[in-house]
């Protein structure tokens, strides 16, 4: 299930099915894969905005509340808006 989402590097979630986890925690030494997913649709361009600390919404007149506090906060922390991206364009 996924939650609510305003930005693309909020749209990330790790799904952990513990009992698999630890299953295959206890029958190796290696670390085992665990999926993620994104409700974005572009995996490769959220990590890209992760990694380059970028902030991109798809409806940026949305945010209000929590997620303008959200938007002030990842601005403190050196993230910048994507550079000409800040439309209503989408996932």
């Amino acid at each position: 299930m996924f939650r609510q989402y305003e930005f693309s590097i909020d749209s990330v979630q790790v799904v952990l099915n513990t009992s698999d986890l630890s299953e295959s925690l206890d029958a190796s030494d290696e670390i085992p894969d665990i999926p993620v997913q994104t409700k974005w649709g572009d995996y490769d361009e959220v990590c890209r905005h992760l990694r380059e600390k970028l902030i991109f919404t798809d409806q940026p007149s949305h945010i209000r509340g929590g997620g303008l506090h959200t938007y002030c906060k990842l601005l403190s922390r050196n993230y910048n808006p994507v550079p000409g991206k800040m439309t209503t364009e989408g996932k």
